[in-house]
């Protein structure tokens, strides 16, 4: 199991406890780790915005399997959230997700706490090719990691979630990354929607993302029509909970709002 991703899941569905691990490493100050939202960001292999932030952020030690470089990551220790936005990105006082850990050296993408020969073959193989260095620079860590396990081939990864966190890199950075990014992740979600039935666990989520991907491109027509074709789906008897999110962003539609927006309506009572 890929522990970097069960972290990334538990932290967006709330999986698990927000009490994470206190260790910290205090040694690490301002370097380049903590300088991708400058231009110097861009420089760096599979760039962030995220910084260290007492517990909630941390440094961890890591050595690359290939290669052995040492090198430090933030890991995602104690933390809080409330609520998602209609792309799953949580509401909290902190950005999601904690960067993917790459070696600094060959760009490999460490998502495995171990490796057998046979997949450090593989690995390496894909990090020689120069097509996928020329995409360590400049891109954020999760578009890496996307374009990583493509060209690794295995068949049950969902690539369309992975390039949607993208889109939550991309927008914290301010990088004028996220149209690029939501368009890739819309072809991953449409080529897996048209594959997946009703009752699939995934099929809410691919239909929600496929819409609200085009409406956050602020192509409102498009984002209508997709949500059409989703409601219309024979087979598809959302529940309650998920009747209220798609009427949300039916209105979020028809407001022609492309910004990122709350699955839950936010209402303040006033009494008099």
């Amino acid at each position: 199991m890929r522990v970097m991703l069960c972290l990334l899941f538990a932290a967006v569905l709330g999986a698990c406890s927000t009490q994470g691990s206190r260790q910290q490493d205090e040694s690490v100050g301002a370097d380049n780790h903590d300088s991708a939202a400058s231009g110097k960001g861009l420089t760096l292999k599979g760039f962030t915005c995220q910084r260290r932030s007492g517990y909630h952020l941390y440094y961890v030690d890591m050595v690359c399997p290939i290669g052995g470089e040492a090198f430090k990551v933030l890991r995602l220790g104690a933390h809080s959230t409330y609520g998602k936005y209609l792309d799953f990105e949580p509401e909290s006082y902190m950005h999601f997700p904690a960067p993917m850990p790459i070696c600094p050296s060959n760009g490999m993408v460490i998502d495995e706490d171990e490796y057998s020969d046979e997949r450090l073959a593989e690995i390496s193989r894909v990090i020689a090719e120069p097509s996928y260095q020329d995409i360590l620079v400049g891109n954020t860590s999760y578009y890496v990691y996307a374009q990583f396990l493509e060209r690794l081939g295995d068949p049950d990864v969902d690539l369309w979630w992975i390039s949607l966190v993208a889109t939550w890199e991309a927008g914290q950075c301010n990088s004028g990354l996220y149209e690029e990014y939501a368009r890739t992740a819309l072809q991953y979600a449409e080529d897996e929607f048209a594959k997946t039935e009703p009752d699939d666990e995934n099929f809410f989520a691919l239909g929600l993302t496929i819409s609200n991907l085009h409406r956050r491109l602020g192509e409102f027509d498009m984002a209508e029509q997709k949500l059409s074709v989703f409601l219309e789906r024979k087979g598809f008897d959302p529940d309650k909970r998920q009747v209220e999110i798609l009427d949300h962003l039916g209105v979020e539609i028809s407001n022609k709002n492309p910004n990122q927006s709350g699955m839950d309506v936010k209402t303040i009572e006033i009494k008099l």
